[in-house]
């Protein structure tokens, strides 16, 4: 009797276990965590570069330095594409945040008036904010209310 009891509480200390690594309690909770630390790492890795642009407006660029812009957008991309890829392999919905912040086409992160511009605009009585890529020119809507 003993021995079975302490099966029983080890199954449930596994399944537990087991629950609190993915933090969530349903299926694909593991993938839904890597998109999210793929997201923000790429958005950290995007606002470094803006850090490296604003500390060499005094003086002239570096070849060094554009190296680094351009290996840090290339980085910044890499992890954006591979967070669609996992969506895509899960079935996984990308979050309405997630989408509106990046560019459908490039796989760019859009931030106003950094590499984005940004218009507000009336169509059929809804407000629409229209956003356009500065490295594709894709346009994308977000309808307002």
């Amino acid at each position: 009797m003993a021995k079975k009891q302490k099966k029983d509480k080890s199954k449930k200390q596994m399944i537990s276990k087991k629950n609190y690594i993915s933090n969530y309690n349903f299926p694909n909770g593991e993938a839904f965590l890597r998109m999210n630390y793929l997201f923000k790492l790429s958005e950290a890795v995007y606002k470094s570069k803006e850090k490296i642009n604003e500390e060499n407006k005094d003086g002239n660029p570096n070849v060094v330095n554009k190296i680094k812009n351009n290996q840090q957008n290339i980085l910044s991309h890499l992890y954006l594409s591979i967070m669609k890829d996992i969506s895509k392999r899960n079935a996984i919905r990308v979050n309405k945040n997630v989408k509106k912040v990046t560019c459908q086409k490039c796989n760019n992160l859009l931030f106003k008036d950094i590499n984005s511009e940004m218009k507000f605009i009336n169509k059929n009585g809804k407000k629409t904010l229209q956003l356009k890529c500065s490295e594709c020119g894709n346009l994308s809507e977000i309808i307002y209310f």
